[in-house]
This record gives C-alpha cells, structure tokens and sequence, in this order.
C-alpha cells in the first residue's frame, strides 16, 4: 500500500523526509516520483500530481510517523525553522503534534508510551 502526497519540489521534500525525519528512499523515477519506505507501505512524494487530480497542500489526509524520541526531533525541526501546526500534547498512549511539509501537507508526529506509562502507572 502507499500514500500519494504531491510536491512542487521533489529536493526540498527529500531533505524535510529524509534529512530531517530519517525516512529511507526506496525508489525514484526520473526525479518526479519519490518513494520513500513507512513501515510496512511507502509513501510518494510526486510532482505529476496533476494526472492523479490531485492538487498542493493538505487536502484532508494525513500521514502519521512515530518516532522514537520526539524531543530530539522537535529540536531538529526546530533548527530547520519548522514550526508546529498543533504542538506535541500527551495523550493517553503516546505524544505528539503536527508539522507541515515544504508544500503544507500534513505530517503527525508521535511518540509511544510504554505500557507502564500509558496506564498511569510508572515501573
């Protein structure tokens, strides 16, 4: 399975995927059509999005990454000058908050909690 999001510039979207979120490339065709690995599916960064009909910028979907140590990411990406659209919040099992890519798609952050911390009681 993979996701599609469109970009206008596939260099900066490899920088903020790759450089920034540690996301491995798997494919890359004619530069226009990035693949990245996301756990078990792919995610595709395209400048063709027109032929899919589908236009720049967040258009509802979003893609959630976890990450193992959401501080030394936000502090990454802070450095990079990029700003959190929802900052990190606790939920019950995990943290996390919400950036924008280069071209404003959404990207959730999230870091898991152990099981002894997600049920209020700490080892």
């Amino acid at each position: 399975a993979f996701v599609v999001y469109p970009v206008s510039d596939i260099a900066k979207s490899r920088h903020f995927y790759c450089d920034l979120l540690g996301m491995k490339e798997s494919g890359n065709w004619q530069g226009t059509w990035l693949e990245l690995e996301v756990g078990h599916g792919t995610l595709v960064l395209t400048t063709r999005y027109e032929e899919f009909g589908i236009e720049l910028g967040a258009n509802g979907a979003v893609l959630a990454i976890e990450v193992t140590d959401l501080a030394e990411i936000a502090a990454l990406l802070g450095k990079h000058g990029v700003e959190w659209e929802s900052k990190p919040t606790e939920y019950a099992n995990c943290h996390g908050g919400t950036v924008k890519d280069p071209n404003g798609n959404r990207v959730l952050l999230h870091q898991k909690k152990t099981k002894a911390l997600a049920s209020g009681n700490p080892a």
